[in-house]
């Protein structure tokens, strides 16, 4: 699924493991600018619908600065998921967006990765042996 609007852009993949449950993985794109939260929703809203044990929100390709009304959507998404419970990773995340979620309370560091592939090898039980 792809959506975009004023430039962001969100792609979703969910793959399933028959003994193990599904895997979401969320690559964002683009600037978390006022104009553009509306996709940040329909995004955050995709990914709830999803049964997924585990998520990675990758923000690779997102620019280092975010407007203040992302925190409490992100706050709400992260808290939803660990409620489920699944487990979740955010990878490729600026310094600068990252030490903002920081301030923000937002971010736990056990869900913080470098890039998709350390997010994805860090996920509890996703790789266990005989799996």
């Amino acid at each position: 699924m792809q959506k975009t609007v004023s430039g962001l852009v969100y792609f979703l993949a969910e793959t399933h493991y028959p003994s193990k449950g599904a895997v979401l993985v969320v690559t964002i794109v683009g600037p978390l600018v006022k104009g553009n939260v509306s996709i940040f929703q329909d995004c955050v809203e995709a990914i709830l619908k999803t049964s997924a044990k585990w998520a990675v929100i990758n923000f690779r390709d997102v620019s280092p600065q975010i407007d203040s009304a992302y925190i409490p959507i992100l706050d709400s998404l992260l808290n939803s998921i660990r409620d489920k419970p699944a487990h979740v990773r955010l990878s490729g995340l600026h310094p600068n967006l990252k030490e903002t979620l920081k301030s923000a309370k937002v971010l736990l560091s056990e869900e913080l990765s470098n890039n998709l592939a350390e997010a994805l090898q860090s996920l509890p039980g996703l790789n266990a042996p005989g799996h």
